[in-house]
């Protein structure tokens, strides 16, 4: 300020101004300084007060952002640790997704070479298994001229209502074939079941050659003195029949598993035969005795199987049948009236199910066909 006016001084002497105007210019002068100061304060005051604050920090006042603290330096240092992490890890996640790509494209050709390969060799052993099948079609297949098997199963036969003989008991059977044609053969057969047994606790009486009954009943002359009664302590049902049946292949001849119905004529022999002790006024007579009946029926048939041949070789063929029949009795003997096992009817209703082996020898062979 001293140096300023100063400088003011010298000015007016240099210039020769009156006091007058000295005065004014004074005041200008003044004037102007004022508000040259005061602009010039409010421009480096802000530049004065930072320099002021780099050299003090007052208490309780936060660091400006540009500062780096501790605690800033080492988050900084943290969230860069952070940034490298997630670009390892985003590096290494493009790696190994370029690593699977490669690993599924290799894969995939791999699979195709192998697709390729079982292909190839499914084609072969198509067009082997097609040229074994043409030579074998040029073979001559076994007639087969005789055959002679056997079978089991179970057989369920019933008599009119409302009396049915015990059912699904064991039945078996031989057997004798021939073929007549490529699709109808012919079966001769003898089968045998037989139910019965001890009746002994259950207290059955005949009355003489008369039905069985109960000697419960309160009409049944137990008590007569001239009455003839037997008293049953066992009995066996034995049923026999031979079977003249036709089948009828209705697959292919060549076919894995043949298919057949067939219809035939049954010849059935029933036999019974009761143990028993004649009673007279209560008491045992004679010990015991054997009542034996025999009555016969002819009956009609129809049947469904199925069947394999195995061509053993040497013009043997081994066949292998499951089947089912249904026989149905249409005339013959009237059942004993002393039968245990029921009605005079002449109606006879039986199944038939069994499996079965046959074993046949040709002596020539014919052409096969598809």
């Amino acid at each position: 300020l001293s140096i300023m006016h100063r400088t003011f001084e010298n000015t007016l002497s240099l210039f020769q101004l009156t006091s007058i105007r000295r005065s004014a210019v004074s005041l200008l002068v003044s004037l102007a300084f004022v508000f040259g100061v005061s602009t010039f304060g409010s421009v480096i005051a802000p530049s004065i007060l930072s320099s002021a604050a780099f050299a003090q920090e007052p208490g309780g006042v936060a660091p400006p952002d540009s500062i780096l603290t501790g605690d800033r330096r080492k988050a900084e240092e943290l969230r860069k640790k952070q940034e490298e992490q997630l670009a390892k890890e985003a590096e290494q996640h493009r790696q190994d997704s370029i690593k699977a790509a490669q690993q599924s494209l290799l894969d995939a050709q791999a699979h195709a070479r192998a697709q390729a390969r079982q292909d190839s060799i499914r084609l072969v052993q198509g067009e082997l298994e097609a040229e074994r099948h043409a030579a074998f079609l040029l073979t001559p297949k076994p007639w087969k001229s005789i055959g002679l098997g056997f079978s089991g199963g179970v057989a369920n036969m019933q008599m009119a209502p409302p009396v049915y003989v015990p059912t699904s008991v064991f039945a078996y059977g031989i057997n004798a074939s021939t073929q007549l044609t490529r699709r109808l053969d012919f079966d001769l057969s003898f089968n045998h079941l037989s139910v019965g047994g001890d009746f002994s606790a259950d207290s059955l009486w005949r009355n003489g050659e008369g039905p069985v009954a109960s000697k419960f009943l309160e009409n049944a002359p137990f008590h007569a003195p001239s009455a003839d009664i037997d008293y049953i302590t066992n009995e066996i049902f034995s049923t026999n029949w031979i079977s003249a049946d036709f089948r009828y292949v209705i697959t292919r001849p060549d076919a894995l598993v043949s298919f057949y119905f067939g219809l035939g004529y049954d010849y059935i022999i029933m036999t019974n035969t009761q143990h028993y002790y004649p009673l007279i006024d209560s008491a045992s007579h004679g010990g015991d005795q054997v009542y034996e009946k025999t009555f016969d029926r002819s009956a009609l048939k129809v049947l469904f199987g199925a069947r394999h041949d195995f061509e053993l070789g040497s013009g043997l063929t081994l066949q292998s049948y499951i089947q089912i029949a249904t026989i149905a009795a249409f005339q013959g003997q009237v059942q004993a009236a002393g039968f245990i096992l029921g009605p005079t009817s002449d109606l006879l209703i039986m199944t038939h199910f069994n499996l079965g082996l046959t074993l046949y020898y040709g002596w020539w062979g014919v052409p096969r066909q598809q």
